[in-house]
């Protein structure tokens, strides 16, 4: 099966279409990063463009001279949530980023900024837990690692009222977006029996506990 995707990647990666080139190109980069094959995984991130170009305020103004507000403001709401999304995942890196070269304080400086920013725009209260959680889980804290994980997975089943915010009240959620903590679930324990970095939890009732209620 990963030979089918990759061979699929490679295929997808010679597109002449770069809709469907560019996202192969990375998800491909991706999978030889996993691989540690780094000289592949930088040739293929190279051929992809590093342009800043934004289009939306452009399409903002043509949307407002068209009196079409609404449409505006929705298409605003949208790239705010694509760049605070964007913005949570650069923050969880720098505090692995800032654990691994023992540079503990930042870490912790981080973890407050990503932790802030869910109250400050509105966002899922999910994103609170997960840098914390980065946090006691790089070292090595399984009493807080095991307080969190349980915060974590009640959170992940509060669905995310972002229309009761004011940055994103016009938004048109889908379902599939607002029902999103059920893989949130599953993402969460699959990482828990699987990822290294969880090896250490293990051992722990309180972890096989979790394991049993949420494992499928």
């Amino acid at each position: 099966m990963k030979k089918k995707i990759m061979v699929w990647l490679e295929h997808s990666a010679n597109s002449q279409d770069e809709k469907i080139k560019f996202p192969a190109i990375y998800m491909l980069a991706t999978k030889y990063i996993q691989l540690q094959d780094h000289e592949k995984a930088n040739l293929l991130l190279e051929k992809i463009p590093d342009i800043n170009i934004d289009k939306a305020m452009l399409q903002v103004n043509i949307l407002m001279q068209q009196e079409e507000k609404d449409a505006a403001a929705i298409l605003l709401e949208g790239k705010i949530i694509q760049i605070l999304a964007r913005l949570q995942s650069y923050l969880y890196k720098l505090i692995e980023i800032e654990e691994q070269t023992g540079n503990h304080s930042e870490a912790d400086w981080i973890t407050e900024i990503a932790d802030k920013m869910v109250s400050l725009f509105g966002l899922w209260n999910y994103g609170s837990v997960v840098p914390h959680l980065l946090i006691a889980t790089y070292r090595k804290n399984v009493e807080e690692c095991v307080r969190l994980i349980k915060i974590m997975l009640e959170e992940a089943q509060r669905p995310w009222s972002m229309k009761e915010f004011p940055l994103y009240y016009r938004y048109p959620a889908k379902k599939s977006f607002e029902n999103v903590g059920h893989s949130f679930i599953h993402a969460i324990i699959s990482e828990i029996k699987t990822q290294k970095e969880y090896e250490f939890l293990k051992d722990n009732e309180e972890v096989k506990k979790i394991l049993v209620k949420y494992g499928e």
